[in-house]
Parts: C-alpha cells; structure tokens; sequence
C-alpha cells in the first residue's frame, strides 16, 4: 500500500521530534550547554520550547524570526538565497461546532495534526526598519534596575503570597520558599546588596509556582525543583540585564540521564511557560509604574522621505526626555542628556515626540496605509491615520509613495492639504523633479538605487527608485522585463504561531 502524503507530514513531523528530544538531551546533560541554550532563550521568550529548540539547533545566531508572508506584513522582504529555518506549527481545518452558550452553529478552527513550516531569520530580510520600543534597555545597570524596580516587584508578587524582608535574616543563604506555608522569606539584612534581594526574589517565586502544595511539581525531587527554579530565574533575570551565573549549574550535570524524554519535554515546556509570564508581569509593573532608566536607548529608528534628504530619523529615550535625531550618530552620544541634546531636539511630552516621530517616517508597510488615487504605476496618494503633533489628535493625512512588494517608501512629507498633493503627484507624472528648488533632490538626475534608471524613470515604471531589484528576483530593474512581477517565485509556507 503506497505511502500517502499526508503520512509522509507525519513521519517526517516525528523525526523532527525526535531531533527536538536528542537536542534537549544534549543541552540539559551539560551545565555549559544548558546556561548557552538559556542565553539564546531569553531572545525569544514567547515561542514555545519546541520551536525554540528547533531554532537553537540550526540557528544559534537568530534574534527574531517569522515566516515569508509575516515579513511581508513587516514591510520587509526575505532576501534572495536566504536559508529557512524549520519548525513545527498546527495543521488546521475548518469545522462546525455548536456554541453551547449562544445554541448556534458556528465555524471554528481545529488542530488536526502539525507539519514542517519555513521561518527566516530578521537578518535575512531587509525593507522597512523593525520598530525597537524597548520597554527596558539591555544596558541598563542590574543596580539601578533593583533600585527602581525591586519594591514594586515585591508588592506585585506579594498579591500571590507573603513576602517577608527579614532584616534580621539567621544564616548565610539568600532566602527561601517555604511550602507548608507558601510564603517567601529573602535575607534583607542591611549588609545585602539590592540586587541579589531582586534575583533571589525571582528564584524563589518560581518555586512558589511550581513546588506550591497544590502545584503537580511539590513532591518531585530537590535536583528538578532546583533546576526549574533556577531556569526560570536565569531566562527572566538576563531578560532585564541582571547575571545569575553565580547560581551555579553543577547539579543539572548528569540530571537528563535520570529522566524520560517525555518528562524533559514537560519541564521545559514549563519552564518557557512561566518565564515568559513573570516577564510580562514584570514589564507591566515597569509601564503601569511608568519606571525610566538614565540611560539613552533608541525606540525606533527610519528613513525621513526623499524631501527632507533620506536622512536616517531615530526616536531616543534618556530618563523621561525623548530625542528626534537626523543622521548617523555614535552610539557613545546615548550615554549622556547633555550630548543627546547637541545633535537633536528634545522632547519633555513623549507623545509630542513619538507624534513627531511618526511624521516623518520615510518606509511605511503596505497595511499601515490605503491607496486613494487610481493612476498607473506605483507612484500614488496615500492616506494614513496619524497623529498630529500640533493638537496630538489623530487625523487622516496623506502622502505620495512608491508601492513595493512589502512596503511604501515616501517621497513627501505627510499633509492634510490633499489638493496640493494631487497637483505635486501630476507634475512628478509628467516628469517634472519634485523639489525643483533644491537639486540634490532633483529626481529626472538622481540615481538612489545605482540601477542605471534615474528615480523619475523609475516613477514612471512604477518600480522602486530605492531597490535596485524591485521585485527581488535576483535581476536588476534597467535589466528586467518584468521588474514588478518576480520572474522566479518564491514558494514558502508561513503560519502565525
């Protein structure tokens, strides 16, 4: 009986498992191999073990992944000959089940098995600039952090269970979880730095949630409450810049031999579970308690339109300040207010700011804008809703753009005076350069892309005059017949997962 298709997903799914297996074997049997896993861990907190695995086991470098048809929701493109990574995502179908609290009939969707997908890696696209926002820099000292963060933490954590600060604390140890009472006791004695209070903290939370007397992990032994304890402390403290490596690992050496795949499945599952949960929690406390930290992070970073000179435009937080910055910078100039304010203007309201920020990005993905003239090409109006940083209300405004693949690039700023805009559009049509007053921008001359087409040539074609390869299949536009159209498609699956 010949092999179906569907079979073949399968088999080929249960070897996947089964290298996940080996691969978890591999990392846990070796304390320095485990604290590298946990490092790659914490870049990706929220995709689950599974998929993590997979990914580390081909791709140790990968920051941020997503499949073909996410990219191009992004606004960015993966590039030519790029490697997919492989992982395991839901296979779904479409069904009809009664909705026992509304009695009616309804389509939902239902996981019938699961199949191999393709993901890339951000490193392996390119188009409109991932925005950063983080809600905590990296760099961040671990003492300042504490300083902010720690008695906040302890009241968030103590809507779970007591939380007791002992200063009078007997004994060398950092603290503990105490089962039979659930609550946590941490060494606070005036001696104790801050900091260790906040890690030892986090450890012993985690094992109030998974050694807690109702909790399916309280009778396990001391080597796997300890290692899931631990885990759990090291993937969320490295996720805001804190260093637990003086919790040592030497007791995970030699765990995985006394275990079954199956429970070294369920632990990690568990422990990616949790982690990505108190991350959130924590991440919470710092929005809702509105924390900022003295030191300078860039939130966001994008090209400015062509009429203000392509220059790279950075959205930069210090403390409560916030930076509009245009141009290339050192990095050096973050780490004080004072230089940050020589090469950008500075912002008190960080709504003005991100407001300001918005107007004058130059890439733009596809479904953050709505076409709204009907010419020819991929030269066109479009209409965004935005802020305007004169009253901070939103309103529609419009632009004109170049249309690619994955995304607009402007060629304007953003205004509300769509009449004007319509005539500027007409005479870019008809050849005319759109800022004929300044000739750095004048387009019937300049080149951007290198591709041997002026930027109002390639207008009038409608393809991209800042992609040298519009259509991303490996042949130059001047060199295309089909510059839009890719003659090669590229065939890849993509899930939300």
């Amino acid at each position: 009986m010949a092999t179906s298709a569907l079979d073949q997903i399968e088999d080929k799914v249960s070897k996947d498992y089964q290298e996940l297996v080996n691969g978890v074997k591999k990392v846990v049997a070796d304390p320095e191999a485990y604290q590298k896993f946990l490092d790659f861990y914490t870049k990706l907190p929220t995709r689950s073990f599974r998929n993590q695995m997979l990914i580390y086991s081909q791709r140790e470098d990968a920051t941020f992944v997503a499949g073909f048809k996410a990219w191009n929701k992004f606004g960015r493109k993966v590039n030519k000959g790029a490697k997919a990574i492989k992982i395991i995502a839901p296979r779904t179908k479409s069904v009809k089940e009664m909705n026992e609290r509304t009695g009616k009939e309804e389509k939902t969707q239902k996981i019938v098995g699961f199949q191999r997908v393709n993901v890339f890696d951000v490193s392996d696209t390119n188009g409109v600039p991932l925005p950063l926002n983080p809600i905590m820099p990296k760099n961040v000292p671990a003492s300042e952090f504490a300083e902010k963060a720690f008695k906040h933490l302890v009241n968030e954590f103590e809507r779970d269970l007591p939380i007791t600060l002992n200063k009078s604390y007997e004994g060398a140890s950092n603290g503990f979880y105490m089962p039979s009472e659930h609550r946590i006791e941490l060494n606070a004695r005036p001696e104790r730095d801050i900091t260790n209070q906040q890690k030892t903290l986090i450890h012993e939370y985690a094992h109030a949630i998974f050694h807690k007397p109702e909790g399916k992990y309280h009778g396990y032994d001391k080597k796997t409450k300890e290692l899931q304890a631990e885990s759990v402390a090291y993937i969320t403290c490295k996720n805001f810049g804190m260093d637990t490596s003086d919790y040592s690992f030497p007791y995970i050496r030699g765990w995985a031999a006394e275990h079954s795949e199956d429970l070294l499945l369920e632990y990690q599952n568990d422990i990616q579970k949790e982690s990505a949960k108190i991350i959130k929690r924590i991440e919470d406390v710092i929005v809702e308690k509105d924390i900022t930290f003295d030191i300078g992070v860039v939130l966001d970073e994008n090209m400015a339109p062509a009429i203000e000179g392509e220059q790279k435009v950075s959205l930069v937080q210090y403390g409560n300040q916030y930076g509009i910055v245009k141009g290339d910078f050192s990095p050096s100039v973050l780490n004080n207010l004072e230089e940050i304010k020589t090469i950008g203007h500075i912002y008190d309201n960080k709504e003005l700011a991100k407001a300001t920020f918005e107007q004058t990005k130059g890439y733009l993905p596809l479904d953050q804008v709505k076409q709204i003239d009907k010419e020819k090409g991929n030269t066109h109006i479009f209409e965004r809703d935005i802020i305007d940083p004169l009253d901070l209300k939103k309103k529609k405004m419009y632009a004109i753009g170049v249309k690619s693949l994955t995304n607009i690039k402007l060629v304007s700023n953003f205004s509300s005076e769509l009449g004007k805009l319509k005539t500027q559009l007409a005479k870019i049509l008809n050849g005319h350069s759109l800022t004929k007053e300044n000739p750095a921008h004048d387009l019937s001359t300049r080149d951007t892309d290198q591709d041997g087409l002026t930027d109002l040539e390639e207008l009038k074609l409608g393809t991209n005059p800042y992609s040298s390869d519009t259509d991303n299949d490996g042949i130059p536009d001047h060199q295309d017949s089909h510059p839009n159209t890719p003659n090669i498609p590229i065939k890849s699956i993509e899930r939300t997962l």
